[in-house]
This record gives C-alpha cells, sequence and structure tokens, in this order.
C-alpha cells in the first residue's frame, strides 16, 4: 500500500523487474543491487552522496554501501542469485520501459552497464562508464 501511494525509484524497479521478471530472492536482489543504484546516481546527487559518505564514515558512498554489504555477507552479484548474463538485456529493456523518478535521466544503455556491474559483482575499485560499481 505504501509504495502504491508514493511511488518507487531505480533501485526499487530493478529489483521488481529482476525479482518478478526472473525469480530472483526479492531481500537479497536489494542487496546486490543498491551500491550500483547508488554509484549510478552519485553523480546527479552529489550533496546527498556526502551526507551518505559522512554517515557512514566513508570517503566514498557507493563503494561504503557496497562494502556494508559484504562486511555483513551480503550477496554481492546478480549470478549468486540465479541471473544468466543472457537475461541483462531483457531486464535493461524492462527497467527502462516505464517512467519513474529518479535524480539521474535513466537510459538503456545506462541500465545495462549498471546491471553488468551487478552481475559481475565487483567492487568500487573499478568504475565502468555508466558511472557505477563494476
Amino acid at each position: 500500500m505504501c509504495l502504491g501511494s508514493v511511488g518507487t525509484a531505480l533501485h526499487h524497479k530493478l529489483c521488481h523487474t529482476l525479482s518478478g521478471t526472473f525469480g530472483l530472492p526479492h531481500a537479497a536482489t536489494h542487496a546486490v543491487v543498491l551500491p550500483h543504484v547508488v554509484a549510478y546516481n552519485a553523480a546527479a546527487v552529489p550533496d546527498v552522496m556526502g551526507a551518505l559518505a559522512v554517515a557512514m564514515n566513508v570517503d566514498d558512498a557507493p563503494g561504503g554501501v557496497w562494502h556494508l554489504v559484504v562486511r555483513l555477507g551480503g550477496p554481492t552479484s546478480l549470478p549468486s542469485l540465479g541471473l544468466s548474463v543472457d537475461d541483462l538485456g531483457e531486464a535493461a529493456e524492462i527497467a527502462t520501459t516505464a517512467s519513474y523518478p529518479n535524480p539521474r535521466p535513466i537510459t538503456r544503455p545506462g541500465i545495462r552497464a549498471l546491471l553488468e556491474g551487478a552481475w559481475a559483482g565487483a567492487t568500487q575499485e573499478h568504475r565502468c562508464n555508466c558511472g557505477g560499481i563494476s
């Protein structure tokens, strides 16, 4: 009821796409995708990223979120949840078919790159061309 009243942005849309279409476990999908969405949006909301970094006592908010997931024993890659690399294109297409609020414009190539980073499960040490973690 809450989500229907307020709407959702990129992170939740991607997680619903991956869970609903590909049968991934919903909560674990959130853990994998969140650091990548934070990185995707970082340049569009530097003040928010700064506040998040301060709150987490880190220099880099997306990397801090990724390391938090690791520290808590959460999953860090989409294949560990059962997603095939062959599904990335369809997931990007589904996630970009409807518009929804997000600080950074949502593009199919950008979302594909974000999903590739989440599929690879890589850390913040290697940035992809989407501005996300890869």
